[in-house]
């Protein structure tokens, strides 16, 4: 029987989503209720909340506990008893989320599996990023000072740096891109009403359906959650405007090189002889990071052939998701329908561009439900 794995990329750094793994209120916010001990050898119980998979209590034992890395525990279920291992390893955005899953004493039904994977699928890229987002919030210090550029070492993910305070006592500080508010203390209290509200209605959802209690300081309520467009993240390239270019058809085979007065052949508009055959371009979709309204994807363009090319690329959203920002290409929104275009690609050379969903559901897939190139399907989804 397989092992079950799963990759989530996650836009938090790596010290944020151990504590999302590791204490027990925010473990009970996203998994279920636990009385776990963060010490090797302790025996503990995780009570999941509405995950299909798990039919009652797990009887746990923590075996490995590598802060901030590594979290290996024996799980007991029934008659299956398995090894669970959580790994989080920094990346450019944040960090990467493995969850690793084997079996030593019986195996899983292939359906009971299939229902875990879901479970994990669900959980991982839904209910842990809105708490991350959640905890995100709550380090921020709305008193503190900005520094006078705003930058901090966390400055792309609302980190916190640790500073020297009034008596010698240390405090954190936020360092992302809201730390520039701060320093006006008016705009400051503006800006926190503003997240408060935010936040409370995005938790709506999450702890309204499945009868958990909220985090600390924010109260449970009841109802639907509206499509709220989810944070922007900043990118390391510059976002261009909304037009998409028109887009060009390769050159046609032909019979023979046209002949110029001086009997050389004549060069096609993409710089390429006229007789240059048109090879299919192709596309690779990859979901960079998730947030609780939506994620960021990047799609790479691979011109195989031997003549420059334009392309476009076509996304299709799911539920009422909007594309907020793109860098590396143009792009145009016609209901869930986005259309990418850009320079030509270079014979055998490759583009890539980012872009940005929001007002996503909470606990949707987190990636788009079609991609295409010129009409042909990307790989990658």
């Amino acid at each position: 029987m397989a092992d079950i794995r799963v990759d989530v990329d996650l836009s938090h750094p790596a010290t944020r989503v151990w504590r999302a793994l590791t204490e027990p209120r925010l473990i009970g916010q996203w998994f279920g209720e636990t009385d776990m001990v963060p010490r090797i050898g302790s025996q503990f119980q995780l009570r999941p909340t509405d995950m299909p998979g798990f039919n009652g209590p797990v009887t746990a034992k923590l075996l490995e506990y590598g802060e901030p890395r590594r979290l290996a525990m024996e799980w007991r279920l029934d008659r299956v008893q398995t090894l669970v291992i959580y790994e989080v390893q920094p990346t450019d955005a944040g960090s990467r989320l493995t969850l690793h899953q084997s079996c030593f004493v019986n195996q899983w039904y292939d359906e009971h599996r299939e229902q875990l994977e879901e479970t994990y699928e669900h959980v991982l890229t839904g209910r842990l990023p809105a708490v991350l987002d959640w905890l995100a919030f709550s380090e921020v210090d709305l008193a503190a000072p900005a520094e006078p550029d705003g930058t901090g070492s966390d400055a792309d993910r609302g980190g916190t740096a640790v500073v020297p305070g009034r008596g010698g006592a240390r405090r954190a500080r936020s360092t992302g891109p809201l730390a520039a508010l701060w320093g006006n203390r008016r705009v400051a209290v503006l800006a926190g009403v503003v997240a408060v509200v935010l936040l409370t209605v995005g938790l709506v959802a999450l702890f309204a359906s499945g009868g958990d209690d909220a985090p600390d300081g924010a109260a449970p309520t009841s109802g639907s959650v509206p499509n709220l467009p989810a944070p922007q993240a900043t990118t390391d390239a510059t976002t261009t405007s909304p037009t998409p270019l028109p887009r060009a058809v390769p050159p046609a085979p032909t019979g023979s090189p046209s002949v110029s007065p001086s009997g050389s052949p004549r060069p096609s508009a993409s710089g390429a002889p006229a007789g240059a055959a048109a090879v299919p371009l192709e596309a690779e979709f990859n979901r960079l990071s998730t947030s609780a309204f939506g994620y960021r994807g990047e799609v790479t363009v691979d011109n195989p052939g031997g003549a420059s090319a334009r392309w476009s690329v076509t996304i299709t959203l799911t539920d009422a998701g909007t594309v907020t920002e793109a860098s590396g290409a143009q792009y145009t929104q016609d209901g869930r329908t986005v259309t990418f275009t850009g320079a030509a690609v270079p014979a055998n050379g490759s583009a890539r561009f980012r872009f940005d969903v929001g007002g996503e559901s909470m606990f949707g897939p987190k990636r788009p439900s079609a991609c295409t190139i010129d009409g042909r399907p990307c790989s990658g989804l």
